[in-house]
């Protein structure tokens, strides 16, 4: 369904002394091509609204007649031969290429709704799209107003796309952006217990670093006592080699009257060491 209201009829508002707005609804099947041409109805009509092109304006003032105060009539056979020249044109230039179905709710500004109209003459409707309460797939898809008299009811209503001058976000949901930014986690600690733990966390660490020194020094000495303890117990090469020429000296052989020849080998037996016999 496509309505558009708020299409004034100058010579009725010149009749009356008073403004006169028309409004004009199509309804059609739920068909791909009905939606195609339904959407360039309401890019002509936005176009219209935006002075770019005064098509659909005209096709409304010629289309409906008015009689009386209250008696108008409509010629069907004018807007069917306007619609019927859209179609013409959708199949020669529109392209088929899925939407993006991200919502997008704005303010009523020329941009946005030139953009809205290149969106509709361009892209298909989503056939889900995303809103404030979550994904949907049925519902109002596009509003384009002045006033809203609730400025939060495109949001809430979960519209695709809508722009209204006074269109604003629910307050609850800017409240709740504030406070899960302001909100403190419980799991934080105050200011003075916090620099308290970091002082006692840092006197720990000290504490833990002054007993690890302590105990590389003690590992070092004792390190230290054992190499010097070693060699305390190791023999003196020196000592001996001199005991073994002192013991040479004290067995010196004496003048006797036997061969000095024979007494050799048991002086070889008392001066060398047991193990190399």
């Amino acid at each position: 369904m496509l309505e558009v209201t708020g299409i004034e009829s100058p010579q009725r508002s010149n009749q009356l002394g008073r403004k006169v707005l028309n409004s004009i609804v199509w309804i059609v099947d739920d068909l791909e091509e009905n939606e195609g041409v339904i959407r360039q109805i309401a890019y002509s009509a936005l176009q219209s609204f935006l002075q770019k092109d005064n098509s659909f304006s005209e096709m409304i003032q010629c289309s409906i007649a008015f009689h009386g105060l209250e008696e108008f009539r409509v010629s069907l056979e004018k807007v069917n031969n306007f619609v019927n020249q859209l179609e013409r044109v959708q199949n020669q230039q529109f392209s088929r290429t899925e939407l993006l179905q991200e919502y997008q709710i704005q303010h009523k500004l020329t941009k946005n709704i030139e953009d809205l109209a290149e969106k509709l003459r361009n892209y298909c409707l989503p056939k889900k799209w995303s809103s404030l309460n979550g994904i949907k797939t049925t519902g109002v898809l596009v509003v384009v107003t002045d006033n809203l008299e609730q400025q939060t009811i495109l949001h809430e209503a979960g519209v695709w796309r809508g722009f209204a001058s006074n269109a604003e976000a629910p307050i609850m949901e800017e409240a709740t952006i504030r406070e899960k930014k302001t909100k403190i986690p419980e799991e934080v600690l105050p200011l003075k217990e916090l620099q308290t733990s970091l002082q006692s966390n840092q006197k720990t660490r000290q504490s833990n670093l002054f007993q690890l020194k302590i105990a590389f020094l003690a590992g070092t000495i004792a390190i230290l006592l054992l190499v010097a303890s070693i060699k305390l117990h190791q023999p003196q090469p020196k000592q001996i080699i001199k005991s073994q020429h002192q013991s040479k000296r004290t067995f010196q052989p004496h003048p006797q009257p036997v061969p000095i020849f024979k007494h050799q080998p048991q002086l070889e037996q008392t001066l060398l060491p047991q193990p190399l016999l």
